[in-house]
């Protein structure tokens, strides 16, 4: 592949925006980071000092998880889409080139997901009452940014 210009990537993703990307709007709607302190205590990380390769950001595992039920996708086809979209590589926080998580990895992280705390969290993004939360497509109603609640306020 010969990029035409030092800032065809740039200009590429640029386009993607103009055309309205549904990952730009999710990202922008949903306040992500409201699940860290749950995924990160559930799955209990530990500090790095036993050494090992750094897991992935529980934040951008959680977003795959969401991606992943929302297209309802096995984690091979999941693993391929993430390294083959611009638009899911952007969204999850990836940088073209950067290692992301394979099939086993992603298995693996939803088998460690707590039970308790981001498993409700991750149903109440997906099913906030009617009128409650805002669409990101039609059908799938997702939470919104309003003050600390799970669903936007009517």
């Amino acid at each position: 592949m010969d990029p035409q210009s030092l800032f065809s990537l740039n200009d590429h993703l640029k386009a993607l925006s103009a055309h309205g990307d549904p990952l730009e709007v999710l990202e922008r709607t949903v306040d992500f980071e409201y699940f860290r302190g749950w995924l990160v205590e559930g799955l209990g990380y530990g500090d790095g000092s036993k050494g090992g390769r750094p897991p992935f950001d529980p934040v951008a595992m959680f977003k795959i998880l969401i991606l992943q039920a929302q297209h309802n996708l096995s984690d091979a086809r999941t693993e391929f889409i993430i390294r083959d979209r611009l638009s899911w590589l952007r969204f999850l926080g990836f940088s073209l080139g950067d290692r992301t998580p394979d099939e086993n990895t992603i298995r693996h992280f939803r088998n460690r997901t707590p039970r308790k705390t981001p498993r409700v969290g991750v149903a109440d993004v997906l099913r906030c009452p009617p009128g409650k939360g805002g669409t990101v497509d039609e059908g799938s109603a997702w939470l919104f940014r309003s003050g600390g609640s799970l669903c936007a306020a009517q």
